[in-house]
């Protein structure tokens, strides 16, 4: 796999010399550090709403689980804030936390086993293996994880997360 992230000048620096798994995580620990400023496959530094976010982060891909995606919750924020607005002005803007990441087969299963308690139900996660053959989600319909309103418009739902479309 490490031949497909040395297409940028950046990978040829960054993961030239990877040799462990250890090595991986501190790489993608100093991306949400600011340390790296790209990764081959995004090459620009982590977006500001993320760096509101940037400890668990961080603690999260420590555990091993590799972070590539990822949103701060917001409840009813103007949407003129620099870090998390959008939209027309005079609306507010909310959005349902959320993280994506790769982590291996074993990861997977200790976090679905600790998901699958009574306490964890609220917890929407959909996984899929690297060949596409596995799937794991305990959400059936389609799920808005960003939402906007403003006058004199419905609400509108730019980020949504559909099972249907992440299983393909």
């Amino acid at each position: 796999h490490t031949r497909l992230l040395l297409g940028s000048r950046v990978g040829k620096t960054v993961w030239a010399n990877v040799n462990s798994v250890a090595e991986v995580i501190s790489i993608f620990r100093k991306y949400i550090r600011g340390e790296i400023k790209s990764l081959p496959w995004f090459e620009s530094s982590l977006a500001a709403e993320s760096k509101l976010i940037t400890e668990k982060l961080d603690k999260i891909n420590s555990l091993g689980f590799l972070t590539i995606n990822s949103q701060p919750s917001v409840h009813g924020v103007p949407s003129t804030e620099q870090s998390v607005g959008w939209g027309p002005v005079g609306g507010y803007v909310y959005q349902k936390e959320y993280v994506e990441f790769f982590c291996s087969p074993w990861d997977l299963s200790i976090l679905l086993e600790v998901l699958n308690k009574d306490e964890f139900k609220f917890v929407s996660y959909m996984a899929v293996n690297s060949k596409g053959d596995d799937s794991r989600m305990n959400v059936t319909s389609v799920n808005a994880v960003t939402w906007g309103v403003f006058p004199g418009k419905e609400i509108l739902q730019p980020t949504v997360v559909d099972p249907i479309s992440f299983g393909v």
